[in-house]
Order: C-alpha cells, then structure tokens, then sequence
C-alpha cells in the first residue's frame, strides 16, 4: 500500500474546513436567500470533494482566488479597525473583533502559503518545469553552447541548420 506523503494532510484540512462550511450554510436556515443558500453550500460540497480526490486543478485555483478575497478583506478589515480603534474599546469588543479578524487572516494565509507549494502543485498535476528559453543545448559543428535548446544558428562558429540537410554558415 503506497503511503500518501505528509503534506498531503494539509488538503484534507482544508477539504474538512469547506465541507463543515457547507454544513453551516445549511444549518444556519435558509429564511433569506434560500436558493443562494443552496447553491452555495454545494460548491462548498465540490470544491470539498475536488481537494480530497486530488484530481481537480479547478478546485485549488477556486480556492485560492477565494483565500485571497479573504485576505484582501480581512486586510481592509484591520485598517477599518485600526480607523475606529477608540469605538471599537470602548464597547469592550475589541479582543473579539481582532480574534474574528485575524483567525480567518492567518488561516487564509496559510492556505495560500499551502496551496502554492511545489510539492501540492504536482498532487495536482501541475508541472512545474522550466522553459525551454532557460535550457541550453551544445552546437553540433563547434559543441559550444547554444542561447536555447531550440536554437538552430550558433552565435560562436555561425553555423545554421535550419534546413537540415543544408546546413550552411551565416555570411557567406
């Protein structure tokens, strides 16, 4: 039985973390824009399902645009209590304000953080490689090296195969 690497853990938190989502939506009744309430909580269900079945690009691009929303939110959040500080302490609130504001904060942060880690990327089939502009190949007249792997003129001996039964040199 093939072991599932330790970071993999992490997805199912966040999985967990969107299917009890859903379940809150449901609970909380559905009095007031109950279809909205509905459609709401199943795409909490799908994008639950889509992280724990690894196999769905969508749903780690869905949340992380979602991870960040709450972070920009959360942002504008502070400034906004940090605005109105006085109000906020004089009602003595404040320790559950900041709580309510830093808890999802960190939580979305760390999803970001998570979700954009090489190692969960590739759970998701998504290949990190590097272009071939990086990459460099050896001249096959003068073995020096080329500007890419794709190259078919070499800048050193100038060489060009682009024709490749008729290989010529440049400038003459």
């Amino acid at each position: 039985m093939e072991r599932k690497p330790s970071f993999f853990y992490g997805l199912w938190v966040i999985g967990l973390v969107y299917f009890l989502g859903a379940v809150w939506i449901v609970y909380t009744g559905f009095e007031k824009f109950g279809v909205y309430r509905w459609i709401a909580s199943l795409a909490c269900l799908a994008i639950a399902y889509g992280l724990c079945i690894l196999k769905a690009n969508w749903s780690r691009v869905v949340v992380l645009i979602s991870s960040w929303y709450g972070v920009i939110g959360e942002t504008f959040a502070i400034i906004y209590l940090t605005i109105y500080f006085k109000e906020y302490s004089s009602n003595g609130n404040i320790l559950n304000t900041t709580l309510y504001i830093l808890l999802p904060l960190s939580f979305n942060a760390w999803v970001i953080w998570y979700l954009m880690k090489s190692d969960v990327k590739q759970l998701f089939g998504v290949v990190e490689s590097k272009s071939q502009i990086d990459e460099t190949a050896p001249c096959p007249y003068c073995s020096k090296p080329l500007r890419t792997a794709l190259a078919k003129q070499c800048p050193h001996c100038l060489m060009d195969w682009h024709e490749k039964n008729n290989p010529k040199k440049i400038g003459t």
